[in-house]
């Protein structure tokens, strides 16, 4: 497990570089997932959120999932982790345990130097006490009621203090989960006099008709939570705004299908705005894209619902689609058409649903690619048999010259490869710059692909248009292993490209304009690999190798 741990690239202390982590979207119970990249404070260009919190104990014992290697965090800062995460969007964090490197005690030092400016430049700092209870939220809330009354100016004068009551209360699935949310409704069934208030007394400032920083419209925010009841209430008064922050969108989005029933039951919904049927069909709610449909003024083809649901895999919205005359060629604003992203998500039956209605096979997007060119350049075996067996072409290209083979082995994917070939894929297909699949493989470090290539007669030697080799390729990407296959088989060790660089040239100036902490074993292997062959260093490079020293 060990080889698995997250280990930190040291920041540069010499400028105000500062790490921040992404919170990945998710629910509650989800592994914690985070990404973590450098910014500058100065920029001031990476909006985030700086958290507070008490460390608690010292002891590391849970684990979070950093840039996809393991991190160990303590209860306190993993249960924080939990609460702070968002379902449906990602959080950009400035976490001190996390965004610095505690082993390091010079960047510790610099970082903490930083920290008034950290929290300065924060959108908003997050003070983090631990989960909340009966009585802490009862404090809470008398702390906000005593500032909202004596604060002048406050934003609590501007915006109802009940709002945030208002919100956790609707959004809270214990409620429901616990049978106390149908209670309380059944008890406080009462409308103030206030034109626009919803239920509950405590929420007589709620006006209906208008829009909070907190929760948007109100009618919006319980449609998106699935609130049926307060919305069939709401829309009793018949004085909302049924359309004010898209309620039927957020409905449809969310799969609640007893609410959009709700909302297109009044003739003055707008049944496009917001795209409702492209986020049904995206999500996969074939029984809400089915209400949809069903109105006769819905638009089938706004937002291209059929490529959403086609690039999700959603079998049943896109045979509802296509039934209800959707373009099967509409385009996005990449052009990529549904046959396109079925293809390159690997959606077999989504694929089969389209070729049978007449899809066309070789339609390309704003690059020139074919569903083909998608299904090669993300290894899906069996897509790339039945786009073939339908006489899909092999060798069509993108605008950069890239054939479904290069794509393959630029990726790195076998099996692709083989079948490509077992059909007669041209291995030697250029693209514009003169690159072969087997340069993009070799530079892609991809060793199977490139042994896969080689044993079928590929050209170790092919030059592309700037002269360079697929040794060439291997050495300046840091490719070791493909590199010494080639050396192996007997590429060119001094073969030189149109400026007269050697791959040991290429090699060695990937070493010169790294740090000597950070240079990569990999650049080591292959300079010593081409030095054993009795290739020498140019002049050049030779004297900055030795003044990196």
């Amino acid at each position: 497990m060990a080889s698995f741990m997250y280990k930190y690239k040291p920041l540069d202390l010499a400028t105000d570089t500062i790490r921040l982590v992404c919170l990945l979207k998710g629910s509650f119970n989800d592994d914690i997932r985070c990404e973590l990249w450098e910014s500058r404070l100065h920029r001031d260009d990476v909006p985030y959120e700086a958290l507070s919190y008490t460390w608690g104990g010292t002891e590391k014992s849970a684990r979070i999932f950093l840039c996809g290697c393991i991190a160990q965090v303590t209860h306190n800062l993993y249960t924080a982790l939990r609460y702070l995460r968002l379902e449906r969007q990602d959080r950009i964090l400035w976490i001190d345990a996390i965004c610095i490197d505690q082993d390091n005690e010079r960047e510790r030092g610099h970082q903490v130097g930083q920290m008034r400016r950290i929290y300065q430049n924060a959108e908003k700092v997050l003070i983090w006490l631990g989960p909340g209870t009966n009585e802490t939220d009862f404090l809470m809330d008398s702390i906000s009621q005593y500032f909202g009354k004596n604060l002048e100016g406050s934003m609590q004068r501007q915006v109802p203090s009940s709002v945030k009551d208002f919100k956790s209360f609707y959004e809270d699935p214990g409620f429901e989960e616990f049978g106390s949310y149908k209670k309380l409704l059944a008890r406080e069934q009462r409308l103030s006099s206030v034109a626009g208030s919803l239920f509950r007394l405590e929420y007589r400032e709620i006006d209906a008709n208008m829009e909070y920083h907190e929760i948007g419209a109100p009618l919006s925010f319980l449609a998106e939570k699935g609130r049926h009841e307060v919305v069939e209430t709401i829309l009793a008064r018949n004085d909302a705004n049924i359309n004010l922050g898209s309620p039927l969108a957020k409905a449809a989005e969310n799969g609640h299908e007893r609410v959009v029933t709700l909302l297109l039951a009044r003739n003055e919904a707008d049944i496009n705005l917001d795209l409702p049927l492209a986020k049904a069909a995206e999500m996969g709610h074939d029984a809400i894209v089915r209400l949809l449909l069903a109105r006769n003024d819905v638009d089938v083809n706004l937002g291209s619902p059929l490529a959403f649901a086609a690039r999700n895999g959603h079998e049943r919205v896109v045979r509802l689609l296509l039934e209800n005359g959707a373009d099967k060629e509409s385009r996005d604003i990449r052009g990529r058409t549904p046959l396109s992203w079925a293809a390159g998500k690997g959606h077999e039956r989504a694929i089969r649903l389209l070729l049978e209605n007449g899809a066309s096979k070789e339609s390309r997007d704003g690059n020139g690619r074919t569903p083909l060119s998608w299904a090669a350049g993300s290894g899906r075996e069996w897509i790339l048999r039945l786009l073939l067996e339908t006489g899909a072409d092999k060798e069509s290209r993108n605008i950069m010259g890239r054939t479904p083979l290069s794509w393959a082995a630029g990726e790195g994917h076998e099996r692709a490869i083989r079948l490509l070939l077992e059909n007669g894929a041209d291995k030697e297909s250029r693209d514009i710059k003169g690159r072969t699949s087997l340069s993009w493989a070799a530079g892609g470090g991809h060793f199977n692909v490139v042994e896969l290539l080689l044993e079928n007669g590929a050209e170790k030697e092919s030059r592309d248009s700037f002269g360079r080799t697929p040794l060439s390729w291997a050495a300046g990407n840091c490719c070791n292993y493909t590199a010494e296959l080639l050396l192996c088989r007997g590429a060119a060790v001094e073969s030189r490209d149109n400026d007269g660089r050697t791959p040991l040239s290429w090699a060695e100036t990937k070493m010169a304009e790294a740090k000597p902490a950070d240079w990569d074993v990999s650049s080591l292997r292959i300079i010593k690999l081409l030095h054993d062959r009795g290739v020498k260093s140019d002049s050049k490079n030779e004297e900055n190798h030795k003044a990196e020293w």
